[in-house]
């Protein structure tokens, strides 16, 4: 639910490589999180999710949407996603404790 509230929320604001959403409030009932960042799908080749036609004027390109702590969110803002991204962190997991 909290991935479409974005997405609906969003719509006809590109995403961006690095870009931090605060959702305000827990993403799941079992999760201290309260972000999310925005870059790269994990599970596809970047011929797969870049350049996409749709049929529009501009092609789209996919993103991937990774749930991330508040301190985590303010840490990429102040250095950047490639040092958060370089960080020992599982982004599957939504129990995980703050990497920073």
């Amino acid at each position: 639910m909290a991935l479409a509230h974005i997405g609906e929320g969003q719509r006809g604001n590109p995403f961006q490589i690095g870009d931090t959403i605060n959702f305000g409030e827990r993403i799941a009932p079992d999760s201290h999180m309260t972000a999310f960042v925005i870059f790269a799908p994990a599970v596809l080749d970047r011929e797969d999710y870049t350049g996409i036609n749709i049929g529009e004027t501009l092609p789209i390109n996919l993103c991937g949407l990774y749930p991330i702590h508040e301190a985590e969110r303010r840490y990429i803002q102040d250095h950047g996603i490639g040092a958060f991204w370089d960080l020992d962190w599982d982004p599957y997991d939504v129990s995980r404790p703050s990497v920073v």
